[in-house]
Formats: C-alpha cells, sequence, structure tokens
C-alpha cells in the first residue's frame, strides 16, 4: 500500500485535470468549427456537436487511455502520475467508476470544491478516491514537469476560450 508521501501532490492533481478538460473542451469546439464550416448549421446544433463530441473526447482521454496506459489519462502522462487500486493501475472498468460514475456527485453544490480541495488533505485522496478505494501516485519524471503541466493546463483551458470565441463572435 502507497503512503501519503509517494502520492501525487495537489498541483499535479489539478494540471492533470485542467489538460484532460482542455483537451476535451478543444476536441469539441473544433468539431462544431468543422461542422460550421462544412455545414449550415443553426447554433443549437453547433451547440449539441460540441457537447456531444466533449462527451466523447472525455470518455477516450480518461478512461480508454487510463486502459491503454494502465492508470494514466492525457493529463496523467503530462503531469507524471498514475491512478492505482490495490497496489495495482487501474483498468478501464474503474476508471469508468472513478472518472465518469463518481463525477455525478458534482452536481451537488459545493460538491464539486469539497472533492476537489480534498486531493490537498493528509492522505492526498479526493472523495471520489475514497469511494473507488484509489490513489494518484506520482510516477518518475524529469525534472520541469510540473511546471510543463501547469502551463499545458493553463494552456488548453485558454484554447478553449479562443475556440469558443472563434464559434460565437
Amino acid at each position: 500500500m502507497s503512503t501519503p508521501a509517494d502520492r501525487s501532490d495537489f498541483a499535479r492533481r489539478v494540471s492533470s485535470f485542467l489538460i484532460d478538460c482542455g483537451a476535451a473542451l478543444c476536441t469539441g469546439l473544433l468539431a462544431a468549427l468543422v461542422a460550421q464550416a462544412a455545414f449550415s448549421l443553426s447554433t443549437d446544433q453547433e451547440e449539441t456537436i460540441a457537447a456531444i463530441t466533449v462527451l466523447v473526447a472525455w470518455f477516450v482521454f480518461v478512461p480508454v487511455m487510463t486502459a491503454v496506459t494502465r492508470g494514466q489519462s492525457l493529463g496523467k502522462v503530462v503531469a507524471a502520475t498514475r491512478v492505482y487500486r490495490h497496489d495495482r493501475p487501474i483498468g478501464i472498468g474503474t476508471s469508468i467508476n472513478r472518472d465518469v460514475l463518481a463525477r455525478f456527485i458534482w452536481v451537488v453544490p459545493m460538491v464539486f470544491l469539497a472533492d476537489s480541495i480534498w486531493a490537498a488533505g493528509a492522505d492526498r485522496q479526493t472523495l471520489r478516491d475514497k469511494v473507488t478505494d484509489t490513489y494518484v501516485l506520482k510516477e518518475p519524471g524529469y525534472g520541469g514537469r510540473g511546471v510543463i503541466a501547469a502551463v499545458l493546463g493553463v494552456g488548453s483551458i485558454a484554447g478553449w476560450f479562443g475556440l469558443a470565441t472563434l464559434l460565437n463572435p
């Protein structure tokens, strides 16, 4: 069993999440921009395409990639972290439970904030980690990876804002 010292710090977890979100959001907006350029669509149709693509992209970038890379989403690869359960990297089933189904608790007001801040606690587990019996460990990485992850995380969200502006000027 891992110790809290082996577990990922809060900054890496936030960076990883921002990269995953930014990648899914940018993919959805790019799909809407392509559809807008190729077809004569209403704003509602463009938004539907964007929303469906974001959901599909999230599923591909997080649970599917986690299964393929043995516990790492796109953001976790960059941030040099990996999700474990019972001292083994998680697969697609646990990832779906942790990263898709358990996120539904975020619809309850303030739970998103509580879940996120919980990772900064002594045992470095979110509420979702506790529910799914998982933990995020640091992986060996090169120096400066944390800075790269932070820049990419913020950059991916900035890219989303830029693409959203292009879609709806």
